[in-house]
Parts: C-alpha cells; sequence; structure tokens
C-alpha cells in the first residue's frame, strides 16, 4: 500500500505544469530613449547596470533544470549590449 502510495506522488510530480514556466531576464537598463511608461526605470540617464553573460548562462541553465521552457530577454534595451547575442545563442541552444 505505501509503494503505491509512493509510485501516485511520483507520476503527480512528473506531469507537465498547466502553464508553462517562462524565464524573463532583465538583462540591463540602458536605454537609448526615455519613456513614461517604462516599467524597468530605464533611460539614457539610468545607471548602467547589466547582468553579463555568465549570469545568464547560469540562469538559463537553471531554469531548464526547473522545466522552464521559454526565455524572454528584456530590460532597457538589450541589444545595446555588446554580448547580447551570446546570451541569445546560449538561451536558444537550450531552451
Amino acid at each position: 500500500m505505501i509503494a503505491a502510495e509512493s509510485q501516485v506522488d511520483v507520476q503527480e510530480t512528473s506531469e507537465a505544469p498547466a502553464f508553462p514556466w517562462k524565464l524573463w531576464i532583465y538583462t540591463n537598463y540602458d536605454c537609448n530613449l526615455r519613456r513614461r511608461y517604462c516599467v524597468a526605470k530605464s533611460s539614457p540617464n539610468a545607471p548602467r547596470r547589466a547582468i553579463g553573460l555568465g549570469n545568464v548562462q547560469r540562469l538559463v541553465d537553471e531554469s531548464t533544470q526547473l522545466g522552464f521552457v521559454h526565455a524572454f530577454f528584456t530590460g532597457g534595451e538589450p541589444f545595446l549590449l555588446p554580448d547580447i547575442h551570446e546570451m541569445l545563442a546560449y538561451s536558444a541552444a537550450r531552451i
């Protein structure tokens, strides 16, 4: 009886979630525009803060182990980063 209950528990936890998990990575706060509606408070005058390629790689690796199936890159303006293409390539190969 106990073995059967354990088996049911394992089956229930291995099912896909009802809604696929999505990883949102705020890559930076740099932006070439100033908009009042900006959620990240980015602007040309915002202090330069970026997450970096190594941290993106770690987040992507951890999220795939946790079952995330999508990754989105946002920020300020991610395409202002010199290593954004490496970040996207790393993520695309894994998620």
